[in-house]
């Protein structure tokens, strides 16, 4: 027996129509929003040097390297983009030198 709907757990509510796919499909989006939208904007205002996404998500998997932040208008001037199983070397920044390659990302994905 689980909660009802519209009942309060321990971290938020039950949506009135319980669990379902679009509320999971709706998180997914509100997440993923947040990860490639909003968090690149903020890193780029901030002048974060390097920005970083390893998305499982996109299509058979992908690496994006950001750099070169321009705060004034909240974007990066250069991207790199590599499928799994490729290799991308973070150019500058702290992590200068840390090499993304199948060690992190696992074996290219095939769809």
């Amino acid at each position: 027996m689980g909660v009802p709907p519209g009942r309060r757990l321990g971290w938020g509510y039950l949506p009135a129509g319980g669990w379902g796919r679009s509320t999971s499909h709706d998180w997914i989006t509100r997440a993923r929003k947040r990860d490639l939208v909003r968090k690149r904007r903020a890193h780029a205002r901030a002048g974060i040097p390097v920005h970083v996404i390893v998305d499982d998500l996109d299509g058979d998997g992908h690496v994006t390297v950001l750099t070169d932040p321009h705060p004034d208008r909240a974007t990066y001037e250069a991207e790199i983009r590599v499928p799994y199983g490729t290799e991308v070397t973070v150019p500058e920044g702290p992590a200068k030198g840390f090499v993304i390659g199948v060690a992190i990302t696992g074996e290219p994905r095939r769809a």
